[in-house]
């Protein structure tokens, strides 16, 4: 490693390696020599739920032991630093990508070596981003930038390593101005969204949930729109996970909580005396206060009037379920609401896991279906397969399947025939506006 030669180098108290400054600074004087420089940054992956579960003591010292693996472990690397919480940086000198790949193995290979501390056995992996001068940035700054860039382009994307591209900033800048115009959107709408009123931004549009037998509503999901001021109707896939990452999620999450069941109130029965069910659909920051979110949940059935029967609560599988929250499933079903397993097949779920879940509905993940119908016949006799499979084990456990995504007359024929009775997609409708969700359960009776 090149010896510092600025004396006045900042330095991080904890691990006595350059803070970010100071990396930035010896970055500089090595750009001045006419090195050639790649940067790799380091996030330790999931620090955060280890800091609270052992306590910021024995995290300070995860983060000490961390840099002194780090210095030891490369001791070719000409610069080394801690930029802020678990994130670590690392300037190479004139290596090509082969090493590039070398260090990065290293790397994850040095991060799965057990901790030990306080009787504590720790294991730890990373996620890493990689920007060098082959990007095209000229400026030392930039080039530590880019692969900060690249690091959080992992997070969005769910890798483990990324290298910069000049993309991935344009789309940084766009989530950054996304991101503020939520925040100006919320806050101009503050007022409305506490008291669960129509919003001039925000609003909520619903999605039947058919019985195939009968062909009425069984229910329909909640699904909510941003109409922004200049980029026309938003879908939550752009804006949700914004809005969970800046923790603003709960003020969102109450006002169509509230908002869905005081509409749902005015929804007339189907021919058969059924009262449509609604769905809404709660994040994992939700589900991690527990008490905050059974409060809201409580006082948007008892501002509304709605039976609890009638409120189906949606948590998504691709979401690792942790025991507190199962506790805090089983404090809304309390409450005398169904819950409903969302996306399943795509996330995290074991057999054991569903087993303890105390839930109602599994929904099958749109992305089984979708083979149905198609030219391949290989890929779709294996889909038939694996749906059937999910539905025997989702009656073994005594739950109702629910099959998303169904489009059309041959995919809904062949999950029927799999003994799937409810059914959501675009066969039956496309998400409604609220005042087409009347005239639409009439129309079916």
């Amino acid at each position: 490693m090149t010896t510092l030669e600025n004396n006045t180098v900042s330095i991080d108290k904890l691990t006595g390696l350059i803070n970010r400054k100071g990396l930035i600074e010896e970055a500089n004087l090595l750009s001045e020599k006419g090195c050639v420089l790649t940067v790799i940054t380091v996030k330790l992956s999931r620090f955060k739920q280890l800091n609270d579960g052992l306590g910021n003591d024995l995290g300070d010292r995860v983060i000490a032991q961390v840099a002194k693996r780090l210095t030891k472990t490369f001791k070719n690397a000409s610069l080394i630093g801690r930029m802020a919480g678990s994130n670590f940086c690392l300037v190479f000198d004139n290596i090509d990508q082969q090493q590039v790949e070398h260090e990065i193995s290293r790397l994850r290979d040095f991060a799965e070596r057990p901790i030990l501390l306080q009787r504590e056995v720790i294991v730890l992996s990373v996620n890493v981003g990689v920007a060098d001068n082959q990007s095209g940035i000229k400026e030392t700054s930039e080039l530590i930038n880019a692969a900060e860039i690249a690091l959080h382009n992992n997070q969005v994307c769910q890798l483990k390593v990324s290298f910069f591209h000049p993309q991935m900033k344009r789309e940084a800048q766009t989530a950054h101005k996304l991101e503020n115009d939520l925040r100006v959107a919320l806050v101009n709408q503050a007022t409305q969204l506490h008291n669960a009123e129509q919003s001039d931004e925000f609003f909520l549009m619903y999605q039947p949930i058919m019985s195939s037998d009968e062909s009425y509503p069984d229910a329909l999901e909640a699904l909510v729109r941003w109409k922004h001021p200049t980029q026309g109707i938003i879908s939550p896939i752009d804006f949700i996970n914004i809005a969970e990452q800046i923790n603003i999620i709960g003020l969102l999450g109450r006002w169509i909580l509230r908002r869905a069941c005081i509409t749902a109130v005015s929804w007339p029965a189907c021919n058969n005396g059924h009262l449509p069910n609604v769905s809404v659909n709660l994040s994992a920051s939700q589900l991690i206060e527990d008490d905050s979110i059974y409060i809201i949940v409580k006082e948007a059935l008892e501002e509304s009037g709605l039976n609890p029967r009638r409120l189906k609560l949606e948590v998504t599988e691709s979401q690792a379920i942790t025991g507190n929250m199962i506790d805090t499933i089983t404090k809304l079903k309390s409450l005398g609401c169904t819950i409903a397993l969302d996306d399943f097949g795509t996330g995290f779920s074991s057999l054991m896991l569903l087993s303890k879940l105390p839930i109602d509905f599994v929904k099958i993940d749109r992305s089984f279906v979708k083979h149905i119908g198609s030219d391949d016949e290989l890929q779709e006799q294996q889909t038939i397969k694996i749906i059937k499979s999910i539905v025997a084990l989702v009656d073994v456990l005594d739950l109702e399947p629910i099959m998303e995504g169904v489009e059309t007359e041959a995919q809904l024929n062949a999950v029927t025939n799999l003994g799937i009775d409810l059914i959501q997609g675009y066969y039956f409708s496309k998400p409604l506006n609220q005042e087409d969700v009347i005239p639409f359960i009439l129309s079916k009776q």
